[in-house]
């Protein structure tokens, strides 16, 4: 079906009366493209508000086209948290969500309010995809505001920005952006072409959580007040990164409870460059604004960062050397400190 519009409508669902009823969605649509929903309020959803999916069939699955979708100016409340997701999307090409507010969206055993999510099938595709200019508040889930989860055997998300939404009062366990391909990249896999920019988080667990993935660009947002970290390429056989930037990032009081701000686990090609750490960690033994793991760590640079706000910080970074550490493979420049302290060797 093509050419698809819903416009100024209000959709409510009976989660209050129901409770959470998995595939009870309140918009579903399959094999569509050029999709318009604009100002439309998604209420009181039992498991999706709405659903785009690129197959049919379950659990056999036939692949289904699905393209062109912009959703604008649309409300998601889940009114209880006692949802599945706000959007889910399995595939697709070229998808917009733009300008929409979600709150009080997803359970604590569902991923959260946007998710990119294929089932293990070859056919799924995820190419150029947005969600720009978005509120989220008092929202939930165990993997992502705005998460992606891409099984191995279906091709990584290409051309993705995520830019200039509002994060706040996330009660979570996963971060505002998370990102898993469920692979470690290397030179063969291709590049995502991933943006995360100018986005602006408060008071959660944590700003981003990218697992996994190549040429990932992360810059010019501010995470303010989080428990947790945020973190890179986490250890474990299936993540790692490869090729990212943190460039012009603002991280302030973050790692409240686990005393870090963020953390680089795994991966090849890392840059972090214009970083501001300011009132990071919680002062206690293992706080540091930057965790460098003992996972394997290939050309790191630490260039023009500034760590000055963390005077009472034990340690400015905290290094974990593996057992096949290079040294000499770290590039670190015209970084900033406080007066009396310095960057340990790398």
């Amino acid at each position: 079906m093509e050419n698809i519009a819903l416009r100024d409508l209000r959709i409510e669902g009976r989660v209050t009366e129901t409770g959470f009823r998995e595939h009870w969605n309140l918009v579903s649509l399959s094999g569509v493209s050029g999709v318009r929903i604009e100002r439309v309020q998604f209420v009181g959803f039992a498991s999706d508000g709405l659903y785009l999916g690129a197959e049919h069939g379950w659990p056999v699955r036939e692949p289904r086209t699905i393209s062109n979708i912009l959703v604008r100016d649309c409300v998601f409340d889940g009114v209880n948290n006692d949802n599945r997701n706000a959007i889910s999307v399995t595939g697709g090409a070229d998808i917009t969500i733009d300008r929409c507010r979600f709150t009080r969206c997803t359970r604590p055993t569902m991923p959260g309010p946007i998710d990119f999510e294929p089932d293990a099938f070859p056919f799924y595709r995820l190419e150029r995809l947005r969600v720009t200019n978005c509120d989220f508040d008092n929202c939930g889930g165990n993997v992502g505001q705005i998460a992606f989860v891409v099984p191995e055997i279906v091709p990584p998300p290409r051309d993705v920005l995520i830019s200039g939404n509002s994060f706040r009062k996330y009660h979570g366990t996963g971060g505002d952006v998370m990102m898993t391909i469920h692979r470690q990249p290397d030179a063969a896999t291709p590049a995502m072409k991933c943006v995360i920019e100018n986005n602006v988080g408060m008071g959660g667990y944590c700003g981003f959580q990218i697992f996994s993935g190549k040429d990932i660009v992360i810059r010019n947002n501010r995470w303010t007040d989080y428990t947790g970290r945020s973190f890179l390429g986490f250890g474990e056989p299936t993540a790692g990164v490869m090729d990212v930037i943190v460039s012009g990032d603002k991280f302030t009081r973050c790692g409240r409870r686990e005393g870090l701000a963020l953390a680089v686990y795994k991966g090849d090609g890392i840059k972090l460059q214009g970083v501001c750490f300011k009132q990071t960690g919680n002062g206690g033994p293992g706080s540091a604004p930057l965790y460098l793991g003992k996972d394997r760590i290939r050309r790191l640079s630490l260039l023009r960062n500034d760590w000055r706000g963390n005077p009472a910080s034990p340690g400015l970074i905290i290094v974990e050397h593996g057992a096949d550490y290079l040294p000499g493979t770290t590039q670190v420049t015209g970084n900033l400190v406080p007066d009396g302290r310095s960057l340990p060797a790398l």
